[in-house]
């Protein structure tokens, strides 16, 4: 097989073909993975798989820009099978598996990312709701209108309509004028949108560090 290790080989052809013949013979007992000698690209492999389910992956350790130390990164990057149905060569996965390392090592994981955004989208509606309550303390206790103030707020945020009184009217929330101008006072008071011309708004930009 060209083995410089038992798990650490040059990911070719002839050399994958053995591999695969080893696994698909039940030779791993537990979970075990196959290094690449060319890049940061592995195989995993598990008890009682085929290795067509064995999956291509990220697989070492990255200190990440601003981080103090090192530690061990393992991401999937896709299974055996998916890699052979749409005709991935190695060549291919050793560029996607290199470009993630240093993403994560520049610190742009793309997975903190992801989860960064997540835990935003949930503060902006947690943000959403209680500017869009508060726009309406005077409401009375009317549990489905002050779901239209909320849905109006977050349509707002959201792009869906603009804060411009006639547009708000034509898209027919359900509120009445003097309401409509508490959700836009509330925002704007709020700093989540702006004054334009013609006594309106318009929705603030926020730039990444803003954010």
């Amino acid at each position: 097989m060209g083995r410089v290790s038992d798990n650490r080989i040059k990911f070719n052809r002839p050399n994958l073909k053995a591999f695969e013949r080893r696994v698909d013979r039940g030779e791993f007992t537990k979970e075990s993975y196959l290094y690449d000698l060319e890049s940061h690209l592995a195989i995993r492999v598990r008890p009682n798989q085929s290795y067509s389910e064995s999956t291509f992956c990220l697989y070492g350790r990255i200190r990440a820009r601003g981080e103090q130390s090192s530690k061990m990164y393992k991401r999937q990057i896709m299974k055996v099978s998916e890699a052979r149905n749409s005709e991935a060569t190695i060549s291919d996965l050793r560029h996607r598996v290199d470009s993630l390392f240093i993403e994560i090592q520049e610190g742009r994981d793309p997975q903190l990312l992801a989860q960064q955004k997540v835990a935003d989208e949930i503060e902006d509606q947690k943000l959403i709701k209680d500017v869009a309550l508060n726009s309406c303390e005077q409401i009375e206790e009317d549990f489905e209108r002050r779901e239209k103030v909320v849905k109006l707020s977050s349509d707002i945020l959201n792009s869906n309509v603009e804060p411009v009184l006639r547009k708000i009217k034509a898209a027919q929330y359900g509120l009445d004028l003097h309401e409509i101008k508490q959700v836009l006072t509330a925002l704007y008071q709020t700093g989540l949108i702006d004054k334009d011309a013609r006594k309106s708004y318009k929705l603030k930009r926020f730039n990444s560090e803003e954010r």
